[in-house]
């Protein structure tokens, strides 16, 4: 997934609270890529009163006071570690 398709997936659903797809997974996954290729893209999401603040605590099946994009952050570079390691096996 691009950054640019990445970020306008965020732009779209983060406004709708209302609906718990893969916003954090997604976040988690921006900010991997603003962390190995630069861009910047996450800063606009995660900065004071921004959308990814707005939907934590908006989105009724998040805990408002936690922020799951460590988590998933970490999630993304243990599969793409695993990624990684099949590839080198081939």
């Amino acid at each position: 997934m691009s950054c640019q398709r990445t970020a306008a997936y965020l732009d779209r659903y983060l406004c709708r609270p209302d609906l718990g797809y893969d916003q954090a997974v997604v976040m988690g996954a921006l900010q991997f890529i603003d962390l190995n290729l630069g861009g910047g893209q996450v800063d606009r999401f995660r900065e004071p009163g921004g959308l990814w603040q707005e939907w934590l605590q908006e989105a009724s099946h998040q805990q408002a006071d936690t922020d799951p994009t460590p988590h998933f952050l970490s999630l993304v570079r243990r599969l793409c570690a695993f990624v990684d390691e099949c590839a080198e096996a081939l």
